[in-house]
């Protein structure tokens, strides 16, 4: 495992996940994470913020200067499986409008400084959702069929 010789992959996203099936099949062989260019050494010095927003830690919204860690990488995965859930998954929030707004704070919201480059804190919904421990939003109890 590339942690194990510490890599940090540092752009965990959705379009960085193949999935890869058994012909003529639904059945998920495995999965594969590409795009490393943006990795580096866990020791190294990263002075620049990158990875995809949506994806992103809460932490490494809210402290761009804080040094990048493993676990920046893993909660880029939980990330994933929120708006994966979110997207396939049936919800509480299933008025189009109040959903939209969901989506746009948990994962887009953002604050740029004065020459654009992004700043600030991310998105308020995704920092009490990791600090508390729960998604912002609920799961329908039946069950669905993917």
């Amino acid at each position: 495992m590339a942690w194990e010789m510490g890599l940090l992959h540092h752009d965990i996203s959705f379009r960085n996940i193949l999935l890869v099936y058994k012909s003529n099949s639904n059945h998920l062989t495995r999965a594969l994470l590409v795009d490393w260019d943006s990795c580096n050494k866990e020791n190294e010095i990263d002075r620049n913020r990158s990875g995809t927003w949506e994806f992103m830690s809460a932490l490494q919204q809210r402290y761009p200067k804080k040094p990048y860690q493993v676990s920046d990488d893993i909660e880029g995965f939980v990330h994933i499986i929120l708006w994966c859930a979110m997207r396939y998954l049936d919800h509480d929030y299933l008025e189009p409008g109040i959903f939209a707004n969901l989506v746009e704070g948990m994962f887009k919201s953002r604050t740029h400084s004065i020459d654009g480059v992004l700043a600030g804190t991310g998105s308020p919904i995704k920092w009490h959702a990791v600090k508390g421990g729960h998604p912002p939003f609920h799961l329908s109890d039946e069950e669905q069929n993917l």
